[in-house]
Order: structure tokens, then sequence, then C-alpha cells
């Protein structure tokens, strides 16, 4: 899964990128919300498969367990994709842009902190 992980990131990199060089405000926010969604991505498969992960988080969240940083992370994520993709949202191109900086930085770290202490507890070789 640790590949996979950093595939997301380097992946949310580009789209974050690309979403840089763009002056259509629609297509700003869909590559920043793409790139938010693959950071997100990146985190689940820093501790394991997506699929479990989603529901894990899911239930953390119907059991209340909002106040879990990471649980929090994860809701806020999911809050900022539907909220870029929104034709409501009017935020301009500055504003988009940092709030997916901010969450591809977040994630990052988050993955590889988890991605050093998973290798260490198996093992592995960093």
């Amino acid at each position: 899964m640790k590949s996979w992980a950093l595939r997301y990131l380097r992946e949310a990199e580009a789209d974050l990128s690309l979403a840089k060089e763009c002056d259509s405000i629609e297509l700003i926010k869909e590559l920043s919300a793409i790139s938010m969604r693959k950071a997100q991505l990146a985190i689940q498969y820093a501790f394991g498969d997506p699929n479990i992960m989603e529901y894990i988080f899911e239930e953390a969240l119907v059991k209340g367990l909002k106040k879990e940083p990471l649980i929090r992370l994860m809701e806020k994520i999911n809050i900022l994709v539907k909220k870029t993709v929104d034709p409501q949202f009017t935020a301009g191109k500055d504003k988009i842009l940092v709030l997916a900086e901010k969450t591809l930085e977040a994630s990052s770290a988050i993955v590889k902190e988890a991605l050093k202490r998973f290798s260490f507890i198996k093992g592995e070789k960093n």
C-alpha cells in the first residue's frame, strides 16, 4: 500500500500544479478537487485498503468520534471536495489553490509519518 500512497501524493501534486497554471475557474476548481481527493486517497492507502478505511471513517462519524484529528481531517477533505466542485461556490483562484495546498500539505505529512511508523513496525527499510 506504501507505493499507492506515495503515487497518489505525486498525482495530487501534479493536479495542483496544473490547477495553478489554469485561467478557467471551473478547471481550477475541478483540478483542485481532484488533487484534494487524491491526497485523501493517499492517507487511506497509507493506513491500508481505501475501501476499508472509508468504511472505518464513516463508522467513526456515525459513532460520534469527530474529535479524533484524523477523522476530522478526512471529514473536512470530503466537505472541501464537495464544496469546491459546487457551482454555487464562488471563491477565487487564490483561495481555492490555498485550500488545495493546505490539504495536500496535511495529507503529505500524515502519509509520510504513517509510512515511517508502519515501516518500522514491519521491519521495512525506508
